[in-house]
Order: C-alpha cells, then structure tokens, then sequence
C-alpha cells in the first residue's frame, strides 16, 4: 500500500487500510506458534524482502500500465504481461545466477558426476516442467496486475498462504489453536472486506478501466499492428 502510494498508483482511503491491517493481523495469529523460538534476524530480513516484494510489484505494475494520469509520450510506456516477462525473467537469471554459482555450484556440480544418464535426464524432464510452470505462474501474476494492481496480487498471495496453511491442517494433520483459528477466520474477512471496498461499482476507489481480456494484446507487436489498422481508416 506504502509504495503504491509513493509511486501514485493507489488512492489513500481509510476503510482499505483498514482491511489490509485486518489481513494483517489476521495472517500474523494464524501463524502464531509455528517456531519453536524467535530469530529476530530472520524477522527482519523476512520483513525486507517482504517490502522489496511490494516494490517489486509496484514498478510491475507502472511498467504495465504506466503511471495514472499521464499523458502524451508517457502514456505510451507501457508493456503487454507476455513482453515484461520476457523481458524481466532474463535479468533476473542473471542476476540470480552468480549468486547460485557461487553459493551452490560446486556441490551441484560434484553430486552431476555422480548421476547415471536416467537419472540425469529425469532431472532434467522435471526442471523443464518446473521451470514451464513457473513461466505460467509469472504470465498470470503480470496479467493480475495488468489487470488490477499490484496491491490485489499481495491479497492474493495471503490467500495463497490462507490455503497452505489449511492444506498443511486437512493433508499433514497440524494442530491449530482457537488463537490459529480466529486468525485464519479474521484475515478471510479482511480479505472480503478489501474485495468489497476495491470493486464495489458504487465505490469510487476503482480508477481503471474495465477492459475485456478478449481485448487485452499479448504483445506490443498486436498495440502497433491495431494503431496501424486506426490510422489507415
């Protein structure tokens, strides 16, 4: 909320805050319990690249949509889901990479020596697969926000953890507590609470206008090839 707020992408109101704080507060009893102790080094690195995260997002979504309001070259600067991943996803290979070089190479590359062809191959059929997966996963994310914002994907990533949470319970049998339980049922209500202030038609919040996906270019090449069909008649 804080970056879309700096980058002029969301529109301050009380009743959303509100309902993030409830989301909040509602993941935070939910989770309460799961460490057997604090690591106060954790909670804060965990607390970085949760807000690295959100500005991460944020400049995905003005790289999408450009920014509200503007207008002449500006508005022009945006890019289809397909193109900023294609674009994206490269950089932060390599930006990963030396890192997993130097951190986890020379295991890797001890324990590659020791593999039979099969089982060479069967890791590789299954990283192809992952990696396929992950590129649908990051198509979809891109057009959430293309679609939205980029402050409805974090919801929907606490929904995400609202279902790892109840698979671990139903799948692997976890205990939860009352305080687990009114935690899990608090943040579903901020959830809907967000839901209902951000797409109430009667809500004047919702700036973005609704664009049928039918609509929606893949590429930048469909953009020009539609600009071109407008300026010929």
């Amino acid at each position: 909320m804080i970056w879309g707020l700096l980058f002029g992408i969301e529109s301050f109101s009380t009743n959303l805050c509100l309902s993030l704080v409830t989301i909040a507060s509602g993941i935070a009893l939910a989770s309460v319990g799961e460490g057997h102790s604090f690591i106060l080094h954790g909670f804060i690195l965990q607390l970085m690249a949760t807000a690295l995260g959100g500005l991460r997002w944020a400049m995905t979504h003005v790289l999408l949509r450009g920014k509200p309001g503007a207008s002449g070259e500006n508005a022009e600067q945006h890019m289809s889901p397909l193109t900023a991943t294609l674009y994206t996803s490269p950089t932060t290979a390599a930006c990963v990479l030396p890192f997993a070089i130097m951190l986890e190479g020379p295991s890797v590359f001890k324990r590659v020596q020791e593999l039979e062809t099969r089982e060479l191959w069967i890791i590789l059929g299954t990283l192809t697969l992952i990696g396929s997966l992950v590129f649908i996963l990051l198509i979809s994310e891109y057009w959430l926000v293309n679609a939205t914002s980029s402050l409805a994907l974090s919801v929907a990533g606490v929904f995400k953890e609202l279902l790892t949470i109840a698979g671990g319970v139903v799948f692997f049998k976890e205990i939860m507590t009352l305080l687990n339980i009114i935690g899990f049922f608090t943040c579903q209500i901020g959830i809907l609470a967000y839901v209902y202030i951000r797409y109430d038609p009667s809500d004047g919040l919702t700036s973005q206008e609704e664009i049928p996906s039918t609509e929606i270019p893949l590429t930048m090449a469909e953009v020009s090839d539609d600009n071109e069909v407008q300026q010929e008649v």
